[in-house]
């Protein structure tokens, strides 16, 4: 039985003043035993609405007309619209109830005609009976958007693309487009006069058949672009990135390069102005380009991978700010450039996160970290690569635990800013070259003050011992040497150890010093393969 509610004439400024509501609240009256949620004040309800999506609001509305006005009212302040959010929903279409892909026109307006001036991010998909006239009219409700992505299956007309660049991308910030516009780019991006973060991305790969696109040709070159990826991209144009590095040299501060066609990064000039404002730079080698051209032209393709990894080295020494670096797969590394680690003290003095994975450094080679004074985070993850190329390059696996025992003698003493440090590995089965318990007790030891997650991978270390043996070793050593910090110690059981995790863990509690965290897992949500744009840079995340 509901509560019975009675006006009142008591009224300040709040939540449905700003959708110019009468100046009435309902005040809940508490004479039934019965209580239910409407016994709760506009300020509760508000809070509890927060935790659903446009089109249960929308469902909501038809509850009461109090909640009509708490729904409009929280769909006005929303902030974030995908159409996306009206797509396979029930509707009414021509008189009957069916279940349509895509939103309508209709389901979009309504909600920008609430949202309007405080909607600053727009997630833009196949709209049902979309056309450029009706594309304006929400272009004309949309005076304040800062984030625009158009979605893939979004096939947009000219006059349509027309629009979305005087309308929308005016005003724009950031912009996230899928290979499939493309062909409309110069019109989409003729007036982003404000654009400060590009995203071009591409779902499938197929080199053979794509032809390189001329981004260059349809970027601005007077707005103020910070940030640029060009994620699983397989069209980058060769004289793309040159125009990006010349054009956008004192604002540049994130480039993205994850999984671009090889050609498209082996172009760097150089001779390039310096990059003062660069902070990260992600450029993880995808295998497959090279893995199609090896099937051709074997010694081409091993070029093309050498070349990329040149041309990306090229590109660090005119970035002396540099903060982030991720060059994972990069298995060609020690070919291209011997002295790798030497540039990057020389260059890049100032990293605080590096990711080398499968990289294949020789330990010897890795003495330089030690010069890298600010580093926070260093992942030298090595799993062999699938990569025709690299299998036909080395015959003989990376020995990672010669490059962790090199790092716990030479190096991780050097890094007292480091936080996090990861080398995990896929290799199974027993090896007399496997890490030891004396080398991971010398690493703790030997570790900074700040260090808190190690991420190594459970290995057996005697041919009848078990995966944590060496583990078990150096704890019980640690017990004997106290710490000056609480370190976690994440060991990765992705092999075919029977081992729950709880009892692993539960095994370490009874043996390890309290400063020491043993945690076993298959996937550690904590634990970082990739650099990414996260959210200390300014991009959609869509």
């Amino acid at each position: 039985m509901p509560a019975d509610y009675a006006l009142s004439d008591e009224w300040s400024p709040g939540l449905l003043q700003a959708i110019g509501t009468p100046p009435v609240i309902y005040l809940p009256c508490y004479s039934n035993k019965c209580t239910t949620i409407d016994c709760l004040d506009d300020y509760c309800l508000d809070l509890i609405l927060s935790h659903f999506n446009l089109f249960e609001l929308f469902s909501l509305m038809s509850v009461s007309t109090r909640w009509y006005y708490l729904c409009s009212d929280r769909i006005s302040r929303s902030t974030y619209f995908s159409t996306e959010t009206f797509e396979n929903v029930p509707m009414k279409w021509e008189e009957s109830q069916n279940m349509y892909p895509f939103p309508s026109f209709k389901s979009v307006i309504s909600v920008l005609n609430l949202t309007q001036d405080s909607l600053k991010t727009l997630s833009l998909s196949s709209v049902y009976d979309m056309t450029a006239e009706k594309l304006s009219v929400c272009g004309d409700l949309l005076p304040n958007l800062q984030e625009l992505e158009l979605c893939e299956p979004y096939n947009l007309s000219q006059n349509m693309a027309r629009v979305i660049g005087n309308k929308l991308c005016s005003t724009v910030e950031s912009l996230s487009l899928h290979s499939c516009h493309l062909e409309h780019l110069d019109l989409l991006l003729q007036n982003a006069r404000k654009l400060k973060h590009l995203s071009i991305s591409c779902s499938e790969y197929d080199v053979e058949t794509e032809e390189a696109f001329p981004i260059h040709d349809d970027i601005p070159s007077d707005c103020p672009l910070t940030s640029i990826r060009f994620h699983g991209f397989p069209r980058l144009h060769i004289d793309s990135i040159k125009f990006l590095l010349k054009s956008f040299s004192g604002t540049l501060e994130n480039i993205d390069l994850s999984y671009t066609n090889l050609q498209g990064i082996t172009n760097v000039p150089y001779l390039l102005p310096e990059l003062p404002c660069m902070k990260k730079l992600i450029a993880p080698v995808d295998t497959r380009d090279s893995d199609k051209l090896m099937l051709y032209t074997p010694d081409r393709s091993a070029f093309l991978q050498m070349q990329q990894t040149y041309g990306v080295v090229k590109m660090l020494k005119f970035m002396p700010n540099l903060r982030v670096l991720d060059m994972t797969n990069s298995s060609l590394l020690s070919f291209s450039v011997p002295d790798f680690v030497d540039v990057l003290v020389k260059h890049c003095p100032l990293l605080e996160e590096l990711y080398l994975g499968s990289c294949r450094i020789p330990a010897e080679e890795l003495y330089g970290l030690r010069y890298l004074v600010h580093l926070k985070k260093l992942c030298l993850d090595h799993y062999e690569p699938l990569s025709i190329v690299s299998s036909i390059l080395f015959t003989s696996p990376y020995d990672y635990a010669a490059a962790f025992r090199f790092i716990a003698t030479h190096v991780i003493s050097h890094l007292k800013e480091l936080q996090y440090f990861s080398l995990t590995h896929g290799r199974s089965g027993y090896s007399k070259n496997d890490i030891q318990g004396e080398d991971l007790f010398l690493f703790l030891r030997n570790a900074g003050p700040k260090i808190k997650d190690i991420f190594l991978t459970a290995d057996k270390t005697a041919e009848n011992g078990g995966p944590y043996d060496f583990v078990a070793k150096a704890v019980k050593m640690c017990s004997e040497h106290a710490l000056p910090q609480t370190i976690n110690l994440n060991i990765e059981n992705t092999l075919s150890f029977d081992v729950k995790a709880s009892t692993v863990t539960q095994f370490f509690d009874l043996i390890a010093p309290s400063y020491i965290q043993v945690n076993s897992s298959n996937n550690f949500a904590k634990k970082h393969v990739h650099a990414g744009f996260g959210d200390n840079v300014a991009f959609p995340n869509f």
